[in-house]
């Protein structure tokens, strides 16, 4: 859709397919998506476990664009997906509904970025993917996982996703910018990254020993008493998993009885405790 003087004023449902939008849709007045304030929504109860409904922008490179309508993804089967096609700036301000999955989906490539800043909440879960950045600038609610498939995945403040919802990491880098954080269980099914950014932060997952990890897991930019991991609250997980954690210098990792886990010298035979 390229108009941004469309006048119609009902409810955009996508069922199936691709909509291609190249125009900023604010909430109310005359706009790509027609002249309403209703959610667009993104697969409903007819939509099909075969079905790929996505609501995507496009543009030059470094456009920006603004999504200020609510987005209801209420797909019983399958996912829907909102994002980017291209290397543009994306900010959803609109509040976010999801039941089953959201897929975010960021193109974008140095400070360009999918910014979310209207908060995605419900039982659903949200997966990552794409080669660009998405920021949490709101305050999500949703329960469901939280998937980074690839890309990166950046905090703009301190606790931006629910303490429920567990992280599973199959590949990308998940950056915390320094700020707290707290979630449910840690998966691991891919090389996959957390950027610590050498700030004073704290990282805390709940216990996570029945996860099986298929992949492995960089500590980027961590230092000893200053940037901490937290994977439940004593030495629970593996050896196989605490195997997989490393550093870029190669350190291996060791988990404390309070459940810190932390890289160890390089050199270290063993750790008294």
């Amino acid at each position: 859709f390229k108009s941004g003087a469309s006048t119609f004023r009902g409810t955009t449902v996508i069922w199936n397919g691709r909509l291609l939008v190249t125009a900023s849709v604010p909430k109310g007045g005359n706009s790509a998506l027609g002249n309403c304030t209703n959610d667009v929504v993104i697969g409903d109860a007819g939509t099909q476990p075969s079905d790929t409904p996505a609501l995507l922008f496009d543009g030059p490179a470094n456009s920006a664009f603004t999504f200020a309508r609510g987005i209801a993804a209420w797909a019983a089967n399958g996912a829907a997906t909102f994002g980017s096609l291209s290397n543009v700036n994306i900010t959803l301000s609109g509040p976010v509904a999801v039941s089953n999955t959201l897929h975010l989906l960021s193109s974008t490539a140095g400070t360009n970025a999918l910014f979310v800043t209207g908060g995605i909440g419900g039982p659903g879960s949200v997966t990552l993917s794409g080669t660009g950045t998405v920021l949490y600038v709101a305050a999500n609610t949703y329960t469901g996982a939280t998937t980074l498939a690839a890309g990166t995945l950046r905090l703009a403040a301190a606790e931006r996703i629910a303490d429920a919802s567990p992280l599973r990491l199959a590949g990308g880098v998940f950056d915390f910018s320094g700020f707290d954080e707290t979630l449910g269980a840690l998966d691991v099914d891919a090389a996959s990254e957390l950027d610590f950014q050498g700030a004073s932060c704290t990282l805390t997952f709940a216990e996570s020993s029945g996860q099986t990890w298929d992949g492995t897991l960089l500590l980027r930019r961590w230092i000893r008493g200053t940037t901490r991991l937290f994977i439940g609250d004593s030495a629970a997980l593996t050896e196989s998993q605490l195997g997989k954690i490393t550093s870029p210098s190669g350190q291996v990792a060791a988990q404390l009885p309070t459940g810190e886990v932390i890289l160890l010298p390089l050199g270290t035979m063993f750790l008294l405790q």
